[in-house]
């Protein structure tokens, strides 16, 4: 488990370990707030392994708005869980 401070809320990082013949390992992020919410506003979370960050990528969902990606506004689209679970059966 990673244990990290950001302002007066906790993030908890907890990393599932491969099973037997199994390829693919969990990641879980808890966001415990230091009072009884978390602050407002935009909250980011930057994934540095490679291999975690092309599944993710492999999973956005191109916004009509934008022709080109990636781009500094809208990065390489919306994350679509659904389509990063479906990327990796």
């Amino acid at each position: 488990m990673l244990w990290l401070e950001a302002g007066d809320h906790i993030v908890l990082i907890y990393f599932g370990t491969p099973k037997p013949y199994s390829l693919f390992q969990e990641i879980y992020i808890e966001l415990i707030p230091g009072g009884d919410y978390l602050a407002q506003g935009i909250w980011r979370i930057e994934i540095t392994g490679e291999k975690v960050k092309a599944y993710l990528i492999k999973g956005t969902r191109k916004l009509n708005a934008y022709s080109v990606y990636p781009n500094k506004i809208a990065g390489f689209g919306a994350l679509c869980l659904n389509n990063v679970i479906n990327n990796l059966r």
